[in-house]
């Protein structure tokens, strides 16, 4: 990791550099946590009820998903401020009422796994409450919270396979497979991640 590039790009007021450095942080491991802080000063600097350009809203998702990542390598620990700090920026995020901002934060759950508990938490209410849909409406957050839930635990998922949850997400694989086979079918296919789910519960 380039630690001085990475500082150098969240340091700028450039939103195209910050955007790079979200992104990159993603795969950039444990040490790059010393990066955090100055990650999340940004994105508490956004407005998330305003309208976002391209890269504001593109530097909230890639945050919630490094930050994230970064954590569940480094091992959530409860009693580290900065962890906690993690955590409840992408709660926040998650729970936010327009899913274009929701939805970072529900993939950024996922990557945080568990512990903390209240991921999983945060997921199964999602699961079983939420009503937020895109502006086409064809797309929803608890169909999203589903399969990160899928990811965390299977086992607990299945105990929601009788939900619209998990309904959506299937109909959703079922879309994407349909439109794009070859890559449905790839290593990092929906079918890799979603197949054992077919096979557990058939066809609804």
């Amino acid at each position: 990791m380039d630690t001085e590039l990475f500082a150098s790009r969240l340091a700028s007021d450039d939103r195209r550099s910050q955007w790079w450095a979200a992104v990159q942080l993603m795969n950039a491991g444990p040490e790059a946590s010393v990066h955090l802080p100055r990650l999340l000063d940004i994105c508490d600097g956004i407005d998330l009820d305003a309208d976002l350009s391209t890269h504001k809203h593109w530097i909230t998702f890639y945050a919630a998903r490094a930050s994230g990542r970064i954590v569940q390598a480094i091992g959530y620990d409860g009693e580290i401020d900065l962890h906690k700090r993690v955590f409840g920026w992408i709660a926040r995020l998650a729970s936010h009422q327009n899913i274009e901002r929701a939805i970072g934060g529900i993939w950024g759950l996922a990557d945080l796994g568990a512990p903390p508990s209240a991921t999983v938490e945060m997921l199964v209410d999602f699961v079983l409450t939420d009503a937020r849909r895109d502006p086409t409406g064809k797309h929803t957050a608890r169909s999203v919270a589903f399969r990160m839930l899928a990811r965390i635990d299977r086992e607990l998922a299945i105990h929601y396979a009788d939900s619209e949850a998990c309904r959506e997400f299937l109909a959703d694989v079922r879309r994407w497979s349909g439109a794009d086979p070859e890559r449905a079918a790839s290593p990092n296919g929906i079918f890799t991640e979603a197949g054992w789910l077919l096979t557990e519960i058939g066809e609804q």
